[in-house]
């Protein structure tokens, strides 16, 4: 399946557009502080709007010998992938370009300071207690491990260590997750 742009019923470089754009529209952030008495609590969310992410993963687990995932197993139901063995499920298409919008909660963080009475009596100047979680939900329709994607962008030993191709995803690790628990005791 292609689309025929200059009409002469052949595959041609005269066929081939621009599919995708990686920019965002617009990225945001956004932050709070609460307090109550002794507790404090600090949430940030970041997310970004519009941009586009090409699945090269899907590229290669669409390949027609190995019928990897669900979607390719159900292709002949749906029609919503080439069948099994064709050739052309593997070249560069639309089909593998999604939104990579998002919204993730990037960090949050929840604090306790004892009170300085007990503290004070234990011999202390200040106790205090906190946890805190990065990345701990992300909420995007994108199909792959992380929207927030880059891959190496060139050929050669060079460029394989650097992330350059923006809104491309091969096989790249996820956005690592944390916990962290922290206690603060001032003499």
């Amino acid at each position: 399946m292609f689309r025929d742009i200059d009409g002469d019923g052949t595959r041609g470089s005269a066929d081939q557009t621009i599919i995708g754009d990686p920019n965002a529209d617009y990225t945001f952030g956004i932050t709070n502080n609460f307090s109550y008495k002794n507790w404090d609590l600090n949430i940030f969310f970041q997310g970004s709007q519009g941009g586009e992410i090409f699945n090269m993963t899907n590229v290669q687990l669409f390949n027609g010998d190995s019928n990897t995932t669900y979607d390719y197993f159900n292709a002949s139901r749906n029609g919503t992938a080439p069948r099994a063995g064709n050739n052309s499920d593997r070249e560069i298409s639309s089909r593998f370009v999604e939104d990579g919008s998002y919204v993730r909660l990037k960090n949050i963080a929840l604090g306790y300071n004892f009170p300085l009475e007990a503290v004070e009596k234990l011999g202390f100047e200040n106790i205090r207690l906190s946890v805190s979680a990065q990345n701990l939900l992300t909420f995007t329709d994108y199909s792959g491990l992380d929207p927030e994607v880059s891959f190496f962008g060139g050929s050669g030993a060079n460029n394989v260590k650097r992330n350059t191709a923006q809104g491309h995803d091969f096989g790249n690790y996820p956005t690592l997750q944390s916990v962290n628990f922290s206690l603060n005791v001032k003499f």
